[in-house]
């Protein structure tokens, strides 16, 4: 996951790296215990990947993921 963030921090990143950081940190996530779990750590890389990529299928998905995980739908 560091590897990831620091990567993120690059201006010329390529956006997919946003789409794998959510898909990471729901992954993390589902190793917590609910009250350890950090959603808007999932939050953020899909906000960027939306801005990045706005034609992308993998972040509405991604959100629905995080969605069902987090028991809000």
């Amino acid at each position: 996951m560091a590897q990831l963030r620091s990567l993120a921090e690059i201006p010329t990143t390529p956006p997919d790296v946003f789409v794998d950081m959510a898909r990471v940190m729901i992954l993390k996530n589902l190793t917590l215990a609910p009250s350890e779990r950090d959603w808007s750590a999932v939050e953020e890389p899909l906000d960027e990947a939306a801005r990045r990529l706005p034609d992308s299928t993998d972040v509405p998905g991604l959100r629905a993921q995080a969605l069902v995980a987090q028991q809000r739908f």
